[in-house]
């Protein structure tokens, strides 16, 4: 369903428990969804300051800026960031596991549609609405808070390639006949991953809506034994999997294709050089993409516990 300038979304169907409030893409994006933010310097301000807040089917969401970024967070004004937008700079990707998830767009053999389940704020979407004009974008959310939200505070484009669907993202998988390249599944929530992460049934879903040579990409950063459970779960469904760590090991994106088979370190450098060219990206898209990991769960959080401990509040 896509929004047009002034019209408000009404839910095509109610929560019915399946991916709802966890599922965030993709890499999605963010992405809406949860991962590390971008780092903090010595010069970033004492003080943040809330500018925003709302319940929400998801929670009660927090907006708000601190260091000249604009955070989108869940329940919790100091908690971790689901989104961050730069109001000075639209085009940036300030999130480490955002410009990680675009890179690992080179493990698809084309690019042309995309499926984010979980909007966040868009960041993921709209980064490559903005970097690859000719790609067909959808976007499912089951909170129209959330795109309420996200147009107004974080630069969420209204347009006819980016398709919002106000939906809960098992439903909206079942129902649609739309088949696509990429599926960003961003799940991560501070407490713990849902069932669905760990349902063969979710990931056999997906599967099925993935055109020759398309990949779902996966964003984890729970804990290991979560973890583990859902690699478990994607190993089952995709077969060799593909997992690539943030620079701060807080996150791992984790790649399976349709096909089944994982792909060569040239054919993905080959494809991914060739989407750096050919998109108008605003960061090095190329040195986005480290050297992948064995895909299970043995890191370290940079922060253990909550991951993101920010400055004092201000709430005026």
């Amino acid at each position: 369903m896509y929004l047009p300038q002034g019209n408000q979304p009404s839910a095509r169907h109610p929560s019915t428990g399946g991916i709802a409030r966890t599922i965030l893409v993709a890499l999605l994006v963010a992405q809406g969804g949860l991962a590390s933010g971008p780092a903090r310097s010595a010069e970033t301000p004492a003080e943040a300051k809330v500018i925003h807040t709302e319940p929400a089917q998801v929670g009660t969401i927090f907006v708000v800026e601190e260091g000249g970024l604009r955070y989108l967070r869940f329940d919790n004004p100091l908690g971790d960031d689901q989104s961050v937008f730069d109001p000075e700079d639209p085009a940036a990707v300030p999130m480490d596991y955002i410009r990680l998830a675009l890179a690992c767009l080179a493990h698809c053999d084309r690019v042309e549609r995309v499926l984010m389940i979980g909007l966040g704020a868009g960041s993921f979407t709209t980064a490559v609405f903005r970097a690859l004009p000719g790609v067909q974008i959808d976007a499912v959310e089951i909170s129209p808070v959330v795109v309420r939200v996200a147009a107004k505070w974080f630069g969420l484009p209204r347009d006819p390639r980016y398709r919002i669907h106000l939906a809960d993202g098992t439903t909206f998988v079942d129902e649609s006949h739309q088949r696509w390249d990429a599926v960003f599944l961003d799940a991560y929530t501070e407490v713990d991953t849902p069932d669905l992460m760990r349902a063969q049934a979710t990931f056999l879903r997906l599967k099925k809506r993935l055109r020759p040579g398309g990949v779902v990409l996966v964003n984890l950063a729970v804990k290991p034994d979560e973890e583990n459970r859902a690699l478990a779960s994607l190993g089952a469904v995709f077969g060799p999997l593909t997992c690539y760590p943030t620079p701060d090991g807080d996150n791992l994106l984790v790649v399976g294709r349709a096909d089944g088979r994982k792909q060569t370190r040239e054919q993905v450098r080959g494809r991914l050089s060739a989407l750096a060219s050919a998109g108008k990206w605003s960061f090095d898209l190329v040195a986005g993409l480290g050297q992948p990991v064995a895909c299970s769960s043995r890191r370290r959080f940079s922060r253990p516990g909550s991951r993101r401990r920010g400055p004092p509040i201000d709430r005026r």
